[in-house]
């Protein structure tokens, strides 16, 4: 007895009730509430750093505050351009509990949209379903969820960029490019990839030459001009009000130290987990069919943004910005790949996303309580403080 039959009737399952309006809702809902069983938000330590809120509560009664009063070793210190969320706060007077319950929006809306965008590009419910599924169960898709202590707020520029990625008109791209970069810097240089993707996308020549590869695409004016007025407001905020960010436990040192550690390879896959299966796919795909251009530019930029990334401690949420490629991979590899055969690629990247323990991978630190708890795990830790 083999599999196919049973997978064959799934996939016609997916397909019938995929053609139900409301089915993206409900895959995400399902997706989500599956996903935080696994791996719940850290409620037992809800009080465990209010020092972090305080700081971006200061930073939404004062945009310009340079945080010179804080300890330029302490990642708040590294909050002084990071605005979107202050902003937002200072817009609709957000507390704390509206910050997160809003984050938790916007994490239902990355796997919802994460779908739409999976299926837009391949045209085909159960491969896109897969893709959803398996983003939901990585850290991008769990972000907005789990960070609850540290303020981050990594989940929303997450969110932002699979925007500029989704949405088909210039404003809006353009918007959502910079809300990206101002939640962090990691923002700024993930907008990288919707370049990447909007230039392959809008590329007449499907043999995907340099001209037609470096040809402005309307979408990636946007993002780039997103990025031109980030550099520019940031140079004057700069100039006028003092403000800097610390380069404390964000150096060349830090580099040297990972690879050296063991954090090289196992944070490198902590980054996309099972999709990185497509990576090779997609670069032997191009060998073959001599898109020796595009596959240099995927690896140079998947390469730099890594670089990049090695040069922090904390791996797992920084180098999950690299998880719009997972769209740039799909959009190529759907021009040369029959739908079965992706639907085999989809479900293994799926099964190892899965299996991975869910975890925010922070170099040198300790690995056992950086794995992620399930609910009822936090629910007991929850009962035994009272």
């Amino acid at each position: 007895m083999t599999l196919t039959p049973v997978l064959s009737s799934f996939h016609t399952w997916i397909e019938n009730k995929s053609a139900k309006k409301a089915y993206p809702f409900y895959l995400a809902l399902t997706l989500v509430c599956a996903s935080l069983f696994l791996a719940f938000p850290r409620y037992d330590q809800y009080n465990f750093n209010p020092v972090a809120w305080d700081v971006t509560m200061m930073k939404a009664k004062d945009l310009t505050n340079n945080l010179t009063s804080i300890p330029p070793e302490s990642f708040m210190a590294k909050k002084v351009f990071r605005l979107t969320v202050p902003v937002f706060i200072r817009i609709f007077h957000l507390n704390r509990e509206g910050v997160i319950a809003l984050q938790a929006v916007l994490g239902f809306l990355l796997i919802f949209f994460s779908y739409k965008l999976a299926n837009r590009i391949l045209k085909d419910a159960p491969s896109a379903t897969m893709i959803a599924a398996g983003i939901a169960f990585i850290y991008a898709g769990r972000g907005c969820f789990t960070d609850i202590t540290y303020t981050h707020f990594d989940g929303w520029a997450y969110f932002f960029i699979l925007m500029t990625l989704y949405s088909r008109n210039f404003l809006a791209v353009f918007l959502f490019a910079t809300m990206s970069a101002w939640v962090d810097e990691r923002g700024t240089l993930a907008l990288v990839f919707p370049i990447l993707f909007h230039q392959m996308e809008a590329a007449k020549d499907k043999n995907f030459s340099l001209p037609s590869l470096i040809r402005p695409a309307k979408l990636s004016m946007a993002l780039l001009l997103s990025v031109a007025g980030y550099i520019a407001l940031r140079l004057y905020l700069t100039h006028t009000y003092n403000m800097h960010t610390p380069s404390d436990d964000a150096n060349f040192s830090d580099l040297k130290q990972n690879f050296i550690h063991t954090s090289f390879g196992f944070g490198a896959f902590t980054f996309l987990e099972g999709f990185w299966l497509l990576f090779p796919i997609v670069l032997l795909t191009g060998i073959r069919n001599k898109h020796y251009m595009a596959m240099t530019m995927i690896t140079g930029l998947i390469l730099i943004f890594s670089l990049a990334v090695f040069c922090v401690n904390d791996l797992t949420r920084s180098g999950s910005y690299l998880f719009s490629i997972i769209f740039v991979f799909l959009a190529y590899l759907r021009q040369f790949t029959e739908t079965s055969y992706f639907r085999s690629i989809a479900a293994v990247c799926l099964f190892f996303c899965f299996i991975f323990p869910p975890i925010n991978y922070v170099a040198f630190g300790d690995f056992l309580y950086r794995v992620e708890k399930p609910f009822l795990w936090i629910l007991i830790a929850i009962l035994q403080q009272h």
